[in-house]
């Protein structure tokens, strides 16, 4: 499994966002990025799903993504720990609204020990 899957300048609405979820739901793949992203509903619950269903994937990647909100950054935070391969955790210009960025570093760098994470960035 070396496949990667790229959302480059997305913005979707709650109906294409089912469909991508079905089609990623149980498909193997390494690497997912997210990037340029204004508005993709429900989209960063529909990655904590993903995540939970690819025991597979073991960088995530976030650019630009300007819509994350409380509920994004808990679901996400979940999936991050609770993923059994997850090793490296990427994000580029994600917060840039002041708010959002402390909270998901304090929640992904809290002290228990199921964090397997290599790199956070």
């Amino acid at each position: 499994c070396d496949t990667s899957i790229t959302f480059n300048n997305v913005q979707l609405n709650q109906e294409m966002t089912q469909l991508v979820e079905e089609a990623l739901m149980n498909l193997p793949f390494k690497i997912f990025a997210f990037c340029s992203s204004y508005h993709f509903h429900g989209g960063m619950s529909t990655i904590a799903q993903m995540m939970g269903s690819n025991r597979y994937l073991q960088k995530l990647q976030f650019a630009l993504i300007q819509d994350m909100d409380r509920n994004d950054i808990t679901n996400l935070c979940s999936a991050i720990h609770r993923h059994p391969s997850l090793v490296d955790v990427a994000f580029d210009h994600c917060f840039t609204s002041g708010w959002g960025g402390d909270e998901m570093l304090n929640s992904l760098l809290r002290t228990d020990n199921d964090l397997k994470l290599e790199r956070l960035s």
